[in-house]
């Protein structure tokens, strides 16, 4: 179950969130805690990210993991499972994606499915 833990606008999120120590989700101006991975997550995760990496390879595009944001408007800034992104523009910054290529999530149970917002995003 999803608990709000603040409700912000985008810049305030931004800001807050770059001292957090955890990962925090944003959308529609509230604001969720990340929880931590299990180990069958982060196997769903490695293989396409590794399946992608090596596709990618000699391409100006890149795959990244669930520790980089994505920011979609000024609707959400998500944590993708996985995403590509080939937007140059990326590569500069230490905040997150804007233009991703593509964006996955895992769904480790079906008890996640509620809570997957990047469903509704794209």
């Amino acid at each position: 179950m999803d608990v709000v833990l603040h409700r912000m606008s985008l810049a305030e999120y931004l800001a807050w969130e770059a001292h957090e120590a955890g990962r925090n989700e944003f959308w529609r101006g509230d604001v969720f805690a990340m929880v931590g991975g299990t180990r069958g997550h982060g196997r769903v995760v490695a293989n396409p990210l590794r399946d992608l990496g090596n596709h990618l390879d000699d391409t100006p595009c890149q795959a990244f993991s669930e520790n980089m944001k994505d920011q979609v408007g000024d609707e959400a800034v998500l944590y993708p499972d996985v995403f590509v992104t080939c937007d140059h523009r990326f590569w500069s910054s230490r905040c997150c994606s804007h233009r991703p290529r593509a964006t996955t999530a895992a769904r480790s149970s079906p008890s996640t499915a509620g809570s997957n917002r990047c469903a509704n995003m794209r």
